[in-house]
């Protein structure tokens, strides 16, 4: 039971962090702030990491790592933050070698 609650959570979640990128698609500006709605929609499933998750966000600290093969990888410690910053197309992206790449893995896995 304990399992499919924990899928279902997901789905939802994974739902409701579309729906940014559906409101920055339907809107005129390109800088759009996501509705209070959702924003609260979202408060519901994360009521303890939506703050932070945004404060990254807001401080631009997500991003996407991209190796010379096209690897990827994500700078930011905070799984909610990279969707959010996904969504509404705020991420940050750095081209990195793939020796460099991989002394990041490295760092990661130690």
């Amino acid at each position: 039971m304990a399992k499919v609650c924990t899928k279902k959570l997901r789905e939802i979640a994974l739902q409701l962090v579309k729906e940014i990128a559906n409101e920055r698609k339907d809107s005129q500006e390109d800088a759009v702030v996501p509705s209070d709605e959702l924003f609260s929609a979202l408060h519901v499933v994360f009521p303890q990491t939506l703050q932070q998750a945004v404060d990254l966000v807001d401080r631009d600290c997500v991003t996407k790592v991209i190796s010379a093969s096209g690897r990827e990888l994500f700078q930011c410690k905070h799984v909610l933050a990279v969707y959010i910053s996904q969504n509404l197309e705020t991420l940050n992206e750095r081209n990195i070698s793939d020796e460099d790449f991989a002394k990041i893995l490295t760092e990661v896995n130690d």
